[in-house]
């Protein structure tokens, strides 16, 4: 008698060595978008990518931004729709590095969040109303502006812009990539109780590498409150492994 299990055993084997990674599912990136037009002469001249530095002058300086950062399209879902830009401080541009001129910087009541590092950098917004400029100094203030959340494309933008979190479309195997997991989802909304359960990315960039992509689950309350229900590394770029980042 022909015993068939052994052959089947390493069949299976050889199907699983071949695998090339975790399984993607894309969803549509909507449209939206952002009025960066107040925002041109506002005092904070450069080119239309990255930080714009803000003289002290200025109606972003005036409101203790050193640098404004325009928005992107992905948070033209807030509702109202006011037109928003990024309102960025950094302390080791100034003597002082625990303070500013809208208050102390380690208290999260003076800034929406921050990025990580060895000297982090604290974001705030403002917003473009009734003619004027207007800042939104800490969450607090981000949720009065803009709950209750309504839609999943307010969901998606306000997210993103209380959290600094990224959102990722059109996800694909990379070849110099290590991935983690069975199957990697891009961003998508899924309305649940009480609000949006939604995904969004965290690249965790700083310090020496390996340097991991984290999916961040969140969950999105209408009127504002956000929950992070989990993270885990989905995938990393095997050439920034040996790269160092303050």
């Amino acid at each position: 008698m022909v015993r068939r299990a052994p052959i089947l055993l390493l069949a299976v084997a050889l199907l699983a060595a071949c695998r090339v990674g975790p399984r993607f599912d894309n969803y549509p990136q909507p449209t939206l978008t952002v009025d960066h037009a107040p925002f041109e002469a506002a005092g904070c001249p450069g080119d239309s990518e990255g930080s714009r530095r803000c003289s002290p002058e200025s109606p972003f300086g005036l409101m203790g931004c050193d640098a404004m950062r325009l928005a992107p399209d992905l948070l033209g879902g807030l509702e109202p729709d006011y037109p928003i830009a990024l309102c960025e401080i950094y302390p080791d541009w100034h003597e002082e590095d625990s303070s500013h001129s809208q208050g102390p910087l380690e208290s999260s009541q003076n800034y929406v969040y921050k990025h990580k590092g060895t000297t982090p950098i604290y974001m705030r917004y403002v917003i473009y109303s009734d003619g004027a400029f207007v800042l939104i100094p800490n969450a607090e203030v981000m949720r009065d502006t803009y709950a209750p959340i309504e839609s999943p494309e307010a969901a998606l933008s306000y997210a993103m812009a209380a959290t600094g979190l990224e959102a990722r479309y059109g996800l694909v195997r990379q070849p110099n990539y290590a991935y983690e997991g069975n199957l990697i989802a891009d961003t998508h909304v899924t309305e649940v109780a009480n609000g949006y359960r939604l995904t969004l990315f965290d690249l965790y960039l700083f310090e020496c590498g390996p340097h991991w992509t984290y999916e961040v689950e969140l969950h999105v309350r209408t009127d504002g409150e956000i929950t992070e229900l989990g993270r885990r590394p989905v995938f990393r770029d095997r050439a920034m492994d040996g790269i160092c980042v303050e």
